[in-house]
């Protein structure tokens, strides 16, 4: 099934939605960390080749065509200027081989708490790696980030980077860069595209558990 798209003023084309994955550490599928977007499935019930194209995710993309994306109009992850318009009709069941980007926020937890930032790091829930990998075809995907919390001070997320890994893929995340030894220096060399550092509130207010 295909959808026209509405052109002019009410446009609100979003791409992510056909070809980007954001999954929380409850297990929810979305198609980016936007806070109004709704979510598609949760990973710990249904593979991730279905969930992209359940009903959810099927009436997002039709929304996005028809003009009426309410997250678009305040979304700042857009670069709306320079966005290109798809075809007249698209379709809105996507392929799963179009998938280009995977975004995992494993969870709060974190080693330090900057004075800036909102998370509880003592919340212990993180994403369930092991319930997850069934799940989980990482095979289109040519973008896979991590974010916490602190990435490198949750284990699911360590674990998830060697298993990325193994299967081929390199992944980027977001650190605090405080737990980067010279084991993680030397996997971040070998398998990740980027990573940022935040140094956010990096003054004596910035304190240690």
């Amino acid at each position: 099934m295909t959808r026209g798209l509405k052109r002019g003023k009410g446009t609100t084309y979003c791409p992510k939605l056909w070809e980007e994955i954001f999954i929380d550490q409850k297990g929810e599928v979305y198609a980016c960390c936007c806070s109004e977007a709704r979510a598609y499935g949760n990973i710990y019930q249904d593979k991730l080749r279905r969930i992209f194209n359940s009903a959810s995710a099927r009436a997002q993309r039709e929304e996005s065509l028809n003009g009426t994306l309410k997250c678009y109009e305040r979304c700042h992850l857009l670069h709306k200027a320079a966005l290109a318009s798809p075809a007249s009709q698209k379709p809105l069941t996507a392929p799963y081989r179009g998938l280009r980007r995977l975004k995992l926020r494993f969870g709060e937890l974190c080693n330090i708490k900057c004075v800036m930032c909102v998370q509880d790091h003592r919340k212990p829930r993180a994403i369930d790696l092991a319930a997850m990998k069934p799940n989980l075809d990482l095979g289109p995907f040519q973008s896979v980030e991590m974010e916490g919390g602190e990435p490198l001070f949750i284990g699911s997320a360590r674990g998830f980077f060697d298993y990325a890994v193994s299967q081929g893929k390199q992944v980027s995340f977001l650190s605090n860069g405080t737990l980067i030894n010279d084991e993680w220096a030397g996997k971040i060399a070998r398998h990740s595209r980027f990573i940022y550092i935040s140094i956010n509130a990096a003054t004596k207010k910035c304190t240690n558990w």
